[in-house]
């Protein structure tokens, strides 16, 4: 065959030109053979590393030629070899010749036909990275460091994640006014709810977090547009309807974003559990599990497709969710702050010119600007944090809550504080000022935590169990008996209830009377200032009366033990030399197992119902009891 007029590039035994790829076989006369390979031209223009911060993924940036048509695209270094990237990327019209050996010898001629080809780092993550000038955060748009954006730095973040944009950082006036907008997001709401979001904001960025905030509140109180504003400061394309994350999304997916947003924050919005029973559960479940991950630094254990040990990859950014249900369980109550909105705290003329203060971008240039500041004293702000986060954790120990909650309030005091920092040394304003702000902070962020006490006191399983017991009681859907099995003093708070009926006198007079008849399951016995309790019937009755989501899913084996180690229990027992939980107790005649109460740890004395019990002492009935 004769050689093309057009040589583009040789390279030994291959040959591209006039958009087409050959082989070359010399023949016995010293004469070249170009036997054509593919009706296109491609070479790779670049080797790209993709790096996650933790895995980096190699692949080929290659440029193709089909007629007239160039198409640029990425093939992964592993799906190379295979070839099946042609059609998919050049299109149909693409073709390797049907030749024995022409796609192997293709394979071949691609890379050796490329010349020189470019090394291209690419991050694929959020957050802070080092390079060889020092500390740079990167966005979507590329980095910031100390000097402001910096040349030269790809960074591809995925779609959910794409509005992840910061401007060039700005100065001067423009920056005094940022920042005084930026302040302006704690007079949205009470301090209690803008505090911890305003803080979350700024710690977000000083590295991983082992705590997450959760709005929550029924529909319609703007709990999605207060999360947008604070995730607008990380790109002026969020809004309350284009958030990164949603609790619709799946578990694996909520996962991947939470490890790509670091040094972050991620809204996860809209948690409303939907579905049957089981499918509310698993939904909880799912979202403890990411939460979970998250204050525990800690990530789901993968093996690779050789069985050897891939990297862990634990949530790195700080999460913020929105719903309109509160999650479950004690132990993750310790890892997050909840925030209940009600109608009426975010101020709807407020918002709405706080929203168009983020889209115009005012929040992201003050972010921008902030980690310009802090590019050079990322390091000795780490330490900072770990020498500040003492003293203020003790600072705040006076709240009574789980031991987390003042570590807690301590890393988003450090944020807020970081902030006013940075505004003082940008000669937004004086101290005294940002002094002043701080205070409020701290007020704010107290009255926070001490509300989500009170809410983790409420859900907490032996509380959650007590409650649920007393309105079992309360509704007759259980009841206690006296110890001999008839009613107890108190009948009435104890599950039992007066039912009138005719009765006569010598056949004669008839007269309304009434009689004492107990109402569900007995579920304990009263004597005196004690309740013995019979756990697993105790617990039915209470979970019978729990409303869709709110059961408690605890074994009664556990209970047993949390009721003792809360010293909810008044006394334990003994049996064969051992302490035991449940003690023994003689019931009509036969010797039980119970739990042993305070009367007034479950049903609290009521002097009018005990006088109308013994109005009816005799004519009581023990029912079914």
């Amino acid at each position: 065959m004769a050689e093309p007029d057009s040589v583009s590039r040789r390279d030994g035994m291959y040959l591209a030109t006039d958009g087409r790829i050959f082989s070359i076989k010399r023949l016995d006369g010293g004469e070249e053979q170009l036997n054509p390979l593919s009706n296109f031209d491609a070479q790779i223009v670049a080797d790209v590393s993709c790096t996650d911060g933790l895995e980096a993924a190699r692949a080929f940036e290659i440029e193709a030629v089909l007629g007239d048509r160039t198409t640029t695209f990425r093939v992964p270094a592993a799906r190379f070899g295979a070839m099946n990237w042609i059609a998919e990327n050049i299109g149909a019209s693409a073709y390797v010749t049907a030749t024995q050996g022409s796609e192997r010898k293709l394979r071949e001629a691609i890379p050796r036909l490329s010349g020189k080809i470019t090394q291209r780092t690419i991050f694929a993550h959020a957050g802070w990275t080092r390079s060889a000038g020092g500390w740079i955060y990167l966005h979507a748009g590329g980095a910031i460091g100390a000097t402001g954006a910096v040349p030269d730095i790809e960074v591809e973040l995925p779609g959910a994640m794409a509005n992840f944009r910061l401007p060039e950082p700005i100065e001067g006036d423009a920056l005094h006014s940022a920042i005084t907008s930026a302040i302006g997001l704690l007079d949205l709401a009470p301090f209690r709810v803008t505090a911890p979001l305003f803080g979350a904001i700024w710690r977000s960025v000083l590295g991983p977090a082992d705590f997450a905030l959760s709005l929550a509140g029924r529909t319609g109180i703007f709990k999605s547009e207060l999360a947008a504003l604070a995730m607008q400061f990380f790109g002026a394309g969020f809004d309350a309807r284009h958030l990164p994350g949603s609790w619709s999304s799946t578990a694996n997916f909520l996962r991947a974003l939470a490890f790509l947003a670091k040094d972050a924050l991620l809204i996860v919005d809209d948690f409303v559990p939907t579905g049957t029973r089981i499918d509310v559960a698993k939904q909880h479940r799912e979202a403890s599990a990411l939460l979970r991950d998250g204050g525990n630094a800690a990530g789901r254990g993968r093996l690779s497709s050789d069985a050897s040990m891939r990297p862990v990859k634990p949530p790195r950014g700080l999460i913020v969710s929105t719903g309109e249900e509160n999650f479950r369980g004690e132990s993750l109550q310790g890892r997050l702050l909840t925030i209940e909105l009600a109608k009426g705290d975010v101020s709807a003329v407020a918002l709405t010119h706080a929203q168009e203060r983020a889209a115009d971008g005012v929040y992201s240039r003050a972010m921008a600007a902030y980690l310009r500041w802090l590019a050079p004293r990322l390091d000795e702000t780490h330490d900072a944090l770990k020498a500040e986060r003492v003293t203020l954790r003790a600072k705040a120990t006076r709240l009574t809550g789980h031991s987390r909650t003042p570590g807690l309030v301590a890393d988003l005091f450090f944020g807020a504080q970081t902030f006013f920092r940075f505004a003082v040394d940008s000669s937004a304003m004086p101290q005294h000022l940002a002094d002043g702000f701080l205070a409020k902070v701290w007020d704010g962020l107290l009255d926070a935590a001490s509300a989500h006490d009170a809410h983790v006191h409420e859900g907490e399983p032996c509380e959650r169990f007590l409650t649920l017991l007393r309105a079992a009681i309360a509704s007759g859907s259980a009841h206690f008996a006296a110890v001999d099995g008839t009613v107890p003093v108190d009948a009435l708070a104890s599950g039992w209830r007066l039912e009138e009926f005719r009765a006569s006198e010598r056949g004669e007079d008839v007269r309304m009377t009434g009689r004492l008849m107990p109402l569900g399951p007995c579920v304990g016995w009263v004597d005196g200032d004690d309740i013995f309790l019979t756990c697993d019937a105790a617990l039915k009755a209470a979970n019978a009366v729990a409303t869709d989501g709110t059961a408690l899913t605890i074994p009664g084996a556990v209970l047993r033990k949390r009721l003792k180690e809360k010293r909810l229990l008044k006394t334990s027992g003994e049996s064969r030399g051992r302490s035991t939980i449940t003690v023994l107790k003689t019931i009509a005649g036969a010797r039980i197992e119970t739990l042993h109460f305070a009367r007034e740890t479950i049903l609290p004395a009521d002097e009018k119902t005990i006088a109308k019990t013994e109005e009816h002492k005799d004519e009581r009935s023990v029912g079914n009891s």
